[in-house]
């Protein structure tokens, strides 16, 4: 009985911090998206270099959009890039930003600079799960956020968010 019992805790102990790291820390390449640090606002390309990404967003006079994610993990992250990062309604809609994404990924290692970078911008910006997209001035100060993804709910709705 003991042993059934503690069975039953080490399952549930098991799927609590398998959900939690599901949501957790990460951010940069989700597949098929392009790595880079010069964007091109019409093919949406995401920039791994926040420093750069910045001095591009003040000189353009645009925000940053930045995507925290866990590319090659996350679930959510994932069916967020399928299903509204990958729109047309999304590419209309990031004419306006300056994209970085930092990312997070597990199958693949960063330079460790990138890393460093990173981290360090997810504790500047108390990241504690994924998909955490925030929206910046081309400064840096946060304008607003959201935190994770409901799947099916499209770019319409998702993106409403941010004006």
């Amino acid at each position: 009985m003991k042993t059934l019992l503690l069975i039953c805790v080490l399952v549930i102990l098991a799927s609590v911090v398998t959900f939690r790291m599901r949501s957790v820390h990460a951010a940069s390449n989700p597949a098929g998206a392009a790595s880079s640090n010069a964007a091109d606002p019409k093919n949406n390309t995401w920039l791994t270099d926040f420093s750069a990404a910045k001095q591009q967003a003040a000189s353009e006079k645009k925000k940053l959009l930045v995507d925290f994610t866990g590319s090659d993990w996350c679930f959510y992250c994932q069916k967020l890039d399928a299903e509204v990062l990958a729109t047309d309604a999304f590419k209309s809609f990031a004419k306006d930003y300056v994209l970085v994404r930092i990312d997070f990924p597990r199958s693949t290692e960063l330079p460790p600079a990138l890393k460093q970078q990173n981290d360090a911008l997810a504790q500047q910006f108390h990241i504690d799960g994924f998909p955490t997209l925030i929206e910046l001035s081309s400064s840096g100060q946060e304008i607003t956020r959201q935190d994770g993804y409901e799947p099916g709910s499209g770019p319409q709705a998702y993106l409403a968010q941010f004006k």
